[in-house]
């Protein structure tokens, strides 16, 4: 658990990698803390929040199968993790110890669903199952047999309580700083980007014991990939299976680590930062760089080289600038100057109008576009080029300011279905009221849309005096304007 004396200075500091994925008009589900004395207590969730993750598509267990060809004469390795965990010690990949370790768990996962009935055995079930789909694959190595356990002790720890969170809640455990969250289909799951948020917010107050305390646990968990270390995920996401890296967590890990070794003069923690890079040389999907005609992108799934994400991106420079600054890596220099003009070059394409580009064609939310906005200008300290710096001055101004509205529609045949057609130049809540001279109204509608024109359909009244249009809007971050115009019928 969050140690309580600390809980309100270390979190209010802490560098949030990434905003919720929630509307900002809407609060998380509270925080599920599972004490030391085995009850279940929840309190405001104000922790980092993690990478944003859509609904999965597994609603329901599906049983694991493998493929064996017809005319195959050999028989297919048993590939439960049972036999998988006792396979790795039998070639030395593992201790005896690490082996009895992680079956115990593992047996205690399996007997303890069979225990349990309703929702949270589906839910412990599932979580089970994705560990096995894990092993099916060949995925569950030597490297990331710490987190699978983990996982499965986890899920069975708490599931075991009775107690069945909502989608995407989140839980920590007595003793540890971990974030996990609940998906439906696939139990809970570890939050790495948001635990390293956390670390990073350890270190800016200088909780050392403390943060030492979170860094040894996540560095247990690291798994060997591309040729280095990744923090993964273990959850199937967006088309990606499990396990599958990401940039921005790839360079929050970094940044924290680099930062734990100067606050805690331990040059252990910046090797293992350093250990941590080879991700962003190789390409997607061991690693999580892109090719462009500028240099490589860093993608935030490394499952899915064509998805690019401005905010993701701008972190993973955040934090390979941070690991360069403070240790002096060289690899870590060369990967921020290969990096710095694909983002320099990008960053014009990903504004239009009043707002920002989420992925090109695609709107930031509100917390989105503010996350883009700290990024850019914490950039621009970095490095005072023009371009984080003129950007981080225009976004913080779509922010600050109340969205720009007009109307288009100045005449309309009357007795007839025709178009209002309006314009806004932020995300906001617009309220349209269309009247006749008498006060009659035509048309009166209201709904949050994104920037740029939109179209309502309206029934005009006989006769050719003109009507009079309101439009006004409301960002939700208290931020109106309005404006009115003369729409003649003929």
């Amino acid at each position: 658990m969050f140690r309580k004396p600390h809980l309100a200075v270390a979190v209010a500091v802490v560098m949030c990698a990434v905003t919720s994925p929630l509307p900002a008009s809407a609060a998380p589900a509270p925080l599920l803390t599972v004490g030391s004395n085995g009850k279940v207590t929840s309190s405001p969730d104000r922790l980092p929040a993690d990478l944003p993750v859509a609904e999965t598509a597994f609603t329901a267990r599906t049983p694991i199968s493998v493929a064996t060809s017809a005319t195959s004469k050999k028989k297919a390795p048993d590939m439960s993790l049972t036999s998988v965990i006792k396979r790795m010690a039998e070639q030395k990949l593992i201790t005896a110890e690490q082996r009895d370790a992680s079956l115990a768990v593992w047996r205690a996962a399996i007997k303890t669903r069979k225990s349990l009935g309703g929702s949270v055995g589906w839910a412990l079930g599932n979580a089970i199952d994705q560990l096995s789909g894990m092993a099916h694959r060949g995925s569950v190595t030597p490297s990331r047999l710490n987190i699978v356990t983990l996982t499965a002790r986890r899920n069975t720890e708490f599931f075991s309580k009775g107690v069945m969170p909502q989608p995407k809640q989140r839980v920590k455990f007595d003793g540890s700083d971990l974030v996990w969250q609940y998906y439906p289909g696939q139990g809970l799951q570890l939050q790495q980007l948001a635990s390293f948020g956390i670390a990073n917010g350890l270190w800016r107050v200088k909780l050392k014991g403390h943060l030492k305390a979170l860094l040894d646990e996540l560095v247990s968990l690291r798994s060997k990939r591309a040729g280095g270390s990744a923090w993964e995920y273990l959850f199937s996401f967006g088309g990606g299976t499990p396990p599958w890296a990401s940039g921005m967590t790839q360079a929050t890990a970094v940044q924290a680590l680099s930062r734990g070794s100067q606050l805690l003069a331990d040059p252990s923690y910046a090797r293992i930062a350093r250990s941590g890079l080879p991700l962003f040389d190789r390409p997607s999907p061991s690693g999580v760089r892109a090719s462009t005609s500028k240099g490589p992108w860093y993608l935030m799934y490394s499952f899915d080289p064509s998805l690019r994400i401005l905010n993701g991106f701008l972190q993973s420079l955040i934090g390979l600038d941070e690991m360069r600054t403070l240790t002096g890596d060289k690899d870590a220099d060369r990967l921020f100057k290969q990096a710095d003009p694909v983002a320099q070059a990008a960053v014009p394409n990903y504004r239009s109008l009043g707002w920002s580009y989420y992925t090109i064609g695609n709107w930031d939310t509100f917390d989105y576009h503010e996350l883009t906005t700290g990024f850019l200008e914490e950039l621009c300290r970095r490095t005072n080029q023009n371009i984080y710096c003129s950007n981080g001055v225009a976004f913080r101004g779509f922010l600050d300011n109340p969205a720009r509205v007009s109307i288009t529609t100045r005449h309309l045949k009357n007795a007839t279905s025709g178009r209002f057609i309006f314009w806004v130049s932020k995300p906001a809540q617009v309220t349209v009221s269309v009247k006749t001279q008498s006060a009659k109204t035509v048309l009166s509608a209201s709904a949050w849309v994104s920037p740029g024109t939109h179209t309502w359909a309206i029934r005009t009244p006989a006769g050719r005096g003109p009507l009079k249009a309101t439009l006004s809007s409301d960002d939700g971050h208290g931020h109106t304007s309005s404006t009115q115009a003369t729409i003649a019928l003929h």
